[in-house]
């Protein structure tokens, strides 16, 4: 609603919406000129006041859905601020000291010109009342807003006290003293290459909550390093529930310690896949080391169930019987149980077991995520696959389904696996999930992190995000998690519009899941600011593209300002409302910049004080294509054995290398590929190329009993950012065959 004041250059007149029901202040435009503006922050009932300033004027008000006013200005001030404060400075020229009347009004904390000062106003004083007209002596509303809302009426008091400082003529500016909140932009240094947080809106998540101590989310998986500084006090005791000695890799069966001592017999070539699990989950926030898990503020619970091989069912079971708090084979239970279990493993066959276990968790409360595989199959892939576990399926940097990822009418929900093979974003790494890992040199264990693709670094997303909303409505049941999925609350639609085999009923979305869990626990709802992509990738000879911002949740978002980071890029509006929402040009300058890639970022400031930045990603030069990884050796590993069967060699043409195994008894196999750079007969050692199909830290078993076509799979340098070694001792594993 807006209103033109007729007489403007003689009488000041200012409009204010309340709320209907509870007369709190819910906006207001107090402007000097010959319009005022504010919007309704959502569908109800409202009242309207307009409030002589200074002396009188006639006026025109305008109810409806457009404004006499244009731009972010037409939905009005915050009112976010705090009462009885007002920010104002004095202009040089008319320097004076308070008044005997101004002392007894307000205290501030300097009389100079040089700075702006604070006033804090004093409310209880006689004559302050009596200048602002606010007490139980006036009439009307203003009688009635000092009768029933208090905090009305400090709202109300500070802004007739801004007004009225602005009057001045020694006064150049007054205004709120606004509230602001963090815009929990991690500063983890590695955080820039985690792009597969902004692809689920988990930034504008983290200003509501970057989850509770009180929650727990246990990892049934390889155990941890718990030595890792991203995970100190990060973590609730676990334990190591592998029974047999040859899978546990520590020399004994089940015990009290979830320490992973690695998954494979040769140093250096261990996946450490339940640290890189337990990263994403609950990395820590702000502590100027690696990244940042989806919820740092929740904790996780590390369970050992999977070793050299892999593991055993019934080992997992144990595992989940723990973490729900019921009787298992270790005789103990946890101090409190989790309220979610990620299970970022599986095979392909059905246990009733299994199932009744499942049934069981789930009527204890607890929500359990799995992996949907990554066979790119519409197999049933269990855990996954079970009645009452959600199944997650894995998508790449576009928000595509990831090429390995399982379909099938099991997949609940989809979220971010990554891709290996590609680098989308133009970052300089493959576009895999970047989390905590271990480097290993010789016998001594360091901190890392490297990139990991598969449906089991997509299932700890959507386990985050349940800790997430479980931390806003701790009284999150796996029924209402499954009723919001399945209406698509918290989700992104994708492919087929609602469920389809694909992508199951989306990709997650961080931020409209917080708030719907808000909105089962009343808590009310906020509304954000999202944008249509968080990475923007310019390449060859494109200059501009168009991106879009809107609002989501209740309420309205006004865009006060954009802006970028570099001189080379560009942002201007294509096609706008009032508010500032809608289509925006991101324009690049190459220039006379040398080749190579560079990053830069568009932020767009809003009326609720939050940022949002999206990520500008250019490459200056030619288009350099994945390169080769050397001469490879293919290696087909007995599953059960752990030996090379059989060896292949490969050239790359132009990036791809082909390769075929003939005559191969029917067994399980691992499949392995790498270089040897030194001649030394061991491939994957620290410098050379190696990968696992389907990739590395994601190594599945594939059962050769007839021909096998499309085992494609990313080799090369796996990068450890943040950590470098110089220990040649490092070992991979040898390409020599296993003579039977």
């Amino acid at each position: 609603m807006s209103m033109q004041v007729v007489d403007f250059a003689q009488g000041d007149l200012d409009l204010l919406l309340f709320d209907g029901t509870s007369s709190t202040p819910v906006a207001a435009s107090e402007g000097m000129g010959e319009f005022e503006s504010v919007m309704a922050p959502q569908t109800g009932s409202y009242l309207i006041m307009v409030n002589a300033a200074s002396r009188a004027s006639r006026y025109l008000l305008k109810v409806g859905k457009t404004s006499l006013v244009a731009g972010p200005s037409a939905a009005g001030q915050s009112l976010n601020f705090e009462p009885d404060q007002a920010v104002f400075k004095r202009r040089s020229s008319f320097v004076r000291g308070l008044s005997l009347m101004e002392q007894a009004q307000m205290k501030v904390t300097h009389q100079g010109d040089k700075r702006a000062a604070l006033a804090q106003l004093n409310p209880t004083n006689p004559q302050t009342q009596a200048v602002l007209q606010l007490s139980a002596n006036v009439s009307g509303f203003e009688k009635y807003l000092a009768q029933t809302n208090p905090d009305a009426v400090a709202k109300l008091r500070t802004l007739k006290t801004i007004k009225r400082l602005r009057q001045q003529p020694d006064i150049e500016y007054a205004e709120p003293n606004y509230r602001l909140r963090s815009m929990l932009t991690p500063t983890d240094p590695t955080y820039v290459y985690q792009w597969h947080y902004g692809a689920i809106n988990l930034p504008q998540a983290w200003n509501i909550t970057t989850g509770s101590p009180d929650v727990i989310v246990a990892v049934v998986d390889s155990g941890v390093f718990s030595s890792h500084p991203d995970l100190q006090g990060q973590l609730v005791q676990g334990y190591d529930f592998i029974s047999t000695t040859n899978t546990s890799n520590d020399g004994d069966g089940i015990d009290a310690d979830p320490t992973d001592p690695g998954d494979s017999i040769y140093v250096g070539s261990s996946s450490w896949h339940g640290t890189h699990v337990i990263g994403t989950v609950a990395a820590a926030m702000n502590n100027q080391e690696g990244g940042v898990g989806v919820a740092s503020g929740a904790k996780a619970m590390p369970l050992r169930a999977m070793g050299r091989g892999g593991g055993l069912s019934y080992d997992v079971l144990q595992a989940v019987r723990y973490a729900a708090g019921l009787e298992n084979d270790s005789g103990t239970l946890p101090a409190r149980r989790a309220d979610i279990i990620n299970l970022s493993l599986g095979g392909g066959g059905y246990s009733q077991a299994s199932q009744d276990l499942y049934r069981a968790v789930r009527a204890r409360g607890v929500i359990v995520i799995a992996a949907a595989g990554n066979d790119n199959t519409d197999e049933p892939m269990y855990p996954a696959s079970y009645e009452g576990v959600v199944s997650v399926a894995a998508s790449d940097f576009r928000g595509e389904r990831a090429p390995y990822s399982n379909t099938g009418a099991f997949v609940d929900v989809t979220a971010p696996g990554g891709n290996m093979s590609a680098d989308r974003n133009n970052d300089g790494y493959s576009d895999g999930i970047l989390s905590t890992g271990v480097q290993e040199s010789g016998t001594s264990r360091e901190k890392s992190y490297v990139f990991y693709q598969g449906t089991s670094m997509a299932s700890p997303h959507v386990a985050g995000v349940v800790a997430l909303m479980k931390s806003v409505h701790p009284g999150l049941t796996p029924d209402e998690f499954d009723a919001l999925l399945a209406s698509g609350a918290i989700t992104e639609d994708k492919g087929q519009t609602g469920r389809d085999d694909q992508y199951g009923f989306g990709l997650i979305d961080a931020y409209r899941a917080v708030e719907a869990a808000r909105s089962l626990a009343s808590g009310g709802t906020t509304a954000a600011l999202l944008a249509s992509t968080s990475i923007l990738v310019f390449e060859g000879d494109v200059l501009e593209q168009v991106m879009e911002v809107r609002t989501v949740g209740s309420g309205v978002v006004s865009v006060t300002g954009v802006q970028t980071t570099e001189p080379w890029l560009s942002v201007a509006p294509r096609q706008v409302d009032g508010n500032g929402i809608g289509r925006y040009t991101v324009t690049v300058d190459r220039g006379a910049l040398p080749d190579g890639v560079y990053r830069g970022f568009v932020e767009f400031v809003t009326d609720l004080g939050t940022v949002v930045k999206v990520q500008v990603n250019m490459r200056v030069g030619e288009f350099v294509p994945m390169g080769n990884a050397g001469y490879l050796y293919v290696l087909l590993i007995d599953a059960n054995l752990g030996a090379v069967t059989m060896v292949g060699q490969s050239a790359a043409v132009e990036g791809q290398y082909a390769y075929h195994f003939d005559d191969v008894p029917i067994g399980d196999y691992y499949i392995a590929a790498g270089s040897d750079i030194n001649n030394d007969t061991y491939v994957c050692e620290l410098g050379e190329s190696c990968g696992f199909y389907p990739s590395i830290g994601e190594e599945t078993i594939v059962r050769v009993d007839s021909d096998k076509a499309d085992l494609n799979f990313p080799a090369g340098l796996t990068p450890n950012i943040g950590l470098e070694s110089t220990d040649a001792d490092r070992r991979g594993f040898s390409r020599e065959l296993f003579h039977y």
